[in-house]
């Protein structure tokens, strides 16, 4: 005769392990996924803010590194840059929200001197902006780089809703396998 309690036992065991095994690489894809996604959120800015500062080292005026496009931030996914002296006053800035150049806590911008550059997630205005100070100069002022963060974030929540419909796939599919051998 067959013993149940053991097979119910041996088969909430294989579920347990299945599910940990599943879950467990679920959430090393997904955070490893998001992760890549935000990171790679700063490299633009990055890149753009040291070519100014390195154009400003070299002499550049500060309005000669400025873009020449305008970029309402309320509105849109593109970089805006703002050169601010050593006391953070805008000295010019190819972005606005509502007629005001935004800028975050004037303590990350001293920050960005001690390591050479301070990348960060900033709020304001009801935008999410990944953003990036690099120093120019000796002690002359700072380049800071910004962008929403809007179409990351968006494409983050679909990921998100992808992992949660897989997770419930894993915790679903071994327990109807175990049910049917």
């Amino acid at each position: 005769m067959v013993n149940v309690k053991k097979i119910t036992r041996q088969s909430v065991r294989l579920w347990l392990l299945s599910v940990t095994i599943g879950g467990g690489l679920l959430l090393f894809g997904y955070v490893g996924m998001q992760q890549s996604l935000r990171m790679g959120l700063n490299d633009p800015q990055l890149q753009i803010a040291q070519d100014i500062a390195s154009k400003l080292n070299q002499e550049a005026t500060v309005g000669s590194v400025i873009p020449p496009t305008f970029v309402d931030e309320s509105h849109s996914l593109a970089s805006f840059v703002t050169i601010v002296d050593n006391n953070a006053n805008v000295l010019a800035s190819s972005g606005k929200i509502a007629d005001r150049v935004p800028l975050p806590p004037t303590s990350s911008f001293p920050d960005s001197q001690k390591r050479g550059n301070n990348w960060f997630t900033w709020q304001h205005d009801g935008v999410r902006d990944a953003a990036v100070i690099v120093p120019y100069g000796n002690h002359t002022g700072y380049v800071l780089v910004a962008r929403s963060m809007s179409q990351v974030e968006n494409i983050i929540g679909h990921i998100t809703m992808l992992a949660g419909m897989t997770l419930v796939g894993i915790l679903i599919t071994p327990a109807l396998i175990l049910l049917f051998i």
